[in-house]
Parts: C-alpha cells; sequence; structure tokens
C-alpha cells in the first residue's frame, strides 16, 4: 500500500497489504532452509556458477 504526503521533500510511506503480510510465514520458511544449506554446498554452486 502506498501513501504519499503533500509535503516539501515529498513524503511516501509504503507498507505490505494483508495478502502481502500473508507471505511471511512462506519467506520466513524459505529463509530459514536457506540458512541451513552447509558451507561447502553454497562453495560448491558459486563454483559451478561460475564455470558457465
Amino acid at each position: 500500500m502506498r501513501t504519499a504526503y503533500a509535503e516539501t521533500p515529498p513524503k511516501v510511506i509504503y507498507e505490505l497489504t494483508e495478502l502481502g503480510k500473508s507471505l511471511e510465514p512462506i519467506l520466513l520458511t524459505m529463509n530459514n532452509w536457506g540458512q541451513n544449506i552447509p558451507d561447502d554446498v553454497l562453495r560448491s554452486a558459486i563454483v559451478n556458477d561460475n564455470e558457465m
């Protein structure tokens, strides 16, 4: 959601809608999954990407 204020300098505040907020549990789960990937797996993926 975007809220604009008639000020100088202009001020705009952005907020997630309820629909956007409903993604929070999914995004947190994805973040937790990513945090648990072992470092050696991440290094291997980076090396493989650089070889392309």
